[in-house]
This record gives structure tokens, sequence and C-alpha cells, in this order.
């Protein structure tokens, strides 16, 4: 029996959710003497299976065994990268075989308080910690195949898109409008970074980026379920438009 979450197979330890070929994952490779001490730089495609999951739910199972949770669970190790052996290991992990850790879960459908992780949502690969070794990656699984999941999820998904697109452009605007003197505050300050903040550039800045990569998450979900609610083009000029640039400031650095 295969469980659904939004009409998607949820990744579980009895189930068969898989990344496939998360690509690239560069690993330093033997030989390491003497042209290349460090090894080669080899990039290697990285699997991740479900029945390598790791810390999931406590007490709410599927087929007696434990489920994906957002930001806890994982899968033990990936392969595909073994021959980066070399001292060095992962170009960024300094690790190979790796863990697994999805990027993103269901907002609505949650174990223990937890989101659940889909077919559909981002994984990366070959952790140590975070970040990963390798760029997102799709978890592979099956989606249930009722027209009116589909249509329940892409309604639902449509409707926090446009509230994030909003959200979105309200901010932008207060960048343009200098809302909270947000411009003069930080021509104020000396630093050439101030101290990231609610009432600071830096601090609406991280925001903003913060909802744009919420909004690109949405939006790939969305595509990837044949969703035409919306409209696309705008939701994905939105996701993706830089903020106004950094004021300068009127004092000199130092002074």
């Amino acid at each position: 029996m295969t469980v659904f979450a939004n009409g998607r197979e949820i990744s579980a330890e009895a189930q068969n959710c898989k990344v496939i070929a998360a690509f690239p994952d560069t690993c330093f490779t033997p030989p390491e003497n003497p042209a290349t001490p460090p090894g080669v730089p080899v990039p290697y495609p990285d699997f991740g299976v479900d029945s390598d999951l790791t810390s999931g739910s406590g007490t709410v199972k599927i087929g007696d065994k434990q489920i994906s949770q957002e930001n806890s669970s994982y899968y033990s190790k990936c392969t595909g990268d073994e021959a980066g052996a070399a001292a060095k290991k992962g170009l960024i992990t300094s690790k190979n075989t790796g863990k697994v850790y999805a990027q993103a879960w269901s907002m609505n459908v949650k174990v223990e308080s937890k989101g659940v992780a889909r077919f559909g949502d981002m994984a990366t690969s070959n952790h140590a910690s975070n970040p990963g070794d390798t760029p997102t990656m799709v978890i592979v699984g099956v989606i249930h195949n009722s027209s009116f999941v589909q249509a329940m999820t892409c309604a639902e998904l449509g409707i926090r898109i446009r509230q994030r697109i909003e959200e979105l452009e309200d901010r932008h605007q207060d960048f343009l409008d200098d809302n909270y003197d947000l411009f003069t505050n930080h021509r104020a300050v000396n630093n050439r970074h101030p101290k990231p903040g609610v009432g600071s550039w830096d601090g609406h800045v991280i925001q903003y980026d913060g909802q744009q990569r919420n909004l690109r998450r949405m939006l790939l979900e969305y595509s990837g379920l044949n969703c035409v609610s919306i409209d696309y083009q705008h939701a994905n000029h939105v996701a993706y438009r830089p903020h106004p640039p950094t004021p300068r400031r009127l004092t000199p650095r130092g002074t």
C-alpha cells in the first residue's frame, strides 16, 4: 500500500521514494600524488532511497516504520560517490556517501506537528551538516491518479502563491517608497553592513530573499502538478525580481 499527501507519495522508510542522480557531487578522487595532492576533483551523481530514512516520526508510522519529518529526518547515506575517497572527499562538505536531506515539505499534511516530504519536493545530498555537496534535486515517487486530489492541491497552492506574491510586492514597494526610513537608517550607519534586524535595510533584504525562495519552491511544485489557475509568468517575475540596490551611506566609513 502506498500512502499519499496532497496526491503525492510520502517519503517514509516503508515506501519507495528516492533521489536519482543528484548532480554534481564534486569529490576529490585518487591519485593524490604527486601532481594533485588533494586528489582529482570529479563530479559524481548521487542516489538516495527511502529505506535509509533516519530520525523520522516516533509514534505515527506507515507500514510500522518511520515517516519523514520537516527539518529532522534524512537518508543516512547516499551512493554513487564512493570513488571520491581522497583525503578531502567532498568539495563543500569534505564527505562522501553523506546524508540526504529534504529541503521542502507539505505545508498542510503533518506528522507529529512536522510537515512530511513527498514526491516532487527538493533534496540535497552528501551532507555532513548544511549545506550539502550537491544542488537541489527532486525526490522521485508516485503521484495519485485522482484528478479531484490534484484539483484541490492546485487550488490550495494557488492561494498560497497569491498571498506570497502580494507580500513580496508590498515589501518591494516599501523599498521604493523608503517606508520605515530604511534608506535613511542605512545611510546613517558607519559600518558597511549593519547588524541584520527587522528595522535595518539588511534585515528587510534577508526577509525579502527568504520570501522569494519560498515562492520559487511553491512555483516548482505548482508547475510539477500542471496547475494552471495563476499568472505563472508574473509569479515567476516576482520570484526572481531583485530588490532595489543597497543605498549609499552618507557618512564615510570609519568616521
